[in-house]
């Protein structure tokens, strides 16, 4: 689900793939409902390339250090700097369907 992109209005939001073992890496940021960039990188061959680059990507050319960068940006805390022990939640949307039963008195029999 993380290589997706999730649009939240006034919000921004950061997904991404990391996964050093296959060397492939996702980055999807969305801004106030706005796609703003996407990366994917498999095995060193960039496969999708989309939006105005970040900053950091100036100096930097390694995915997994973009994307440490944009989890501090997000969360205010460095990567290396969570706790082990720490936790996070997962919340899923839902659409709520309201059904309106109307009942017609003339036809109701006691």
């Amino acid at each position: 689900m993380a290589a997706f992109e999730f649009y939240a209005e006034q919000n921004d939001v950061f997904s991404f793939v990391l996964s050093e073992m296959t060397m492939t890496f996702c980055i999807n940021y969305v801004k106030n409902g706005t796609p703003r960039r996407t990366i994917i990188e498999a095995e060193g061959e960039l496969h999708e390339n989309v939006g105005t680059p970040f900053e950091i990507e100036q100096t930097e050319d390694d995915y997994s250090e973009v994307i440490y960068h944009l989890i501090e940006k997000t969360i205010g805390e460095s990567f290396y700097d969570i706790d082990l022990e720490a936790t996070c939640k997962r919340y899923t949307f839902q659409s709520l369907k309201q059904t309106s039963t109307t009942v017609n008195p003339a036809k109701v029999s006691l």
